[in-house]
């Protein structure tokens, strides 16, 4: 199983952690959909593996204040999932389409890094 996760985890920008989240999400709901516990402890372990990093680098002083503020974002809708898995999906939805998010990430469409 540790093979079907390899290279699964990534965030370089708002797109990729979004389509990391939902690859990871999808796994999720067939695991749990066949009762597979060690599959769905792994997706945890990546989501807070992802949400550990991101805040790492959302408080590391050297790098760009721009791409601080996308980690941190991305560490939130890493908290979100591991809080609320079930609601993820439309959470992210509407966080996208909220005005705090257009205004930090203008220009950045549907997530995509500035």
């Amino acid at each position: 199983m540790q093979d079907a996760f390899e290279g699964l985890l990534k965030f370089n920008t708002l797109d990729a952690a979004e389509q990391t989240l939902l690859d990871i999400h999808a796994r999720f709901c067939r695991y749990r959909n066949q009762g597979e516990r060690e599959g769905l402890e792994r997706c945890r372990e990546i989501i807070l593996k992802g949400k550990k990093r991101a805040l790492m680098i959302s408080r590391n002083k050297k790098v760009h204040a721009d791409k601080r503020q996308e980690k941190a974002e991305i560490a939130q809708w890493f908290t979100v999932w591991l809080q609320t898995p079930d609601i993820f999906v439309d959470w992210l939805a509407l966080r996208k389409q909220s005005p705090d998010f257009q205004d930090r990430f203008a220009g950045a469409g549907a997530g995509h890094s500035p």
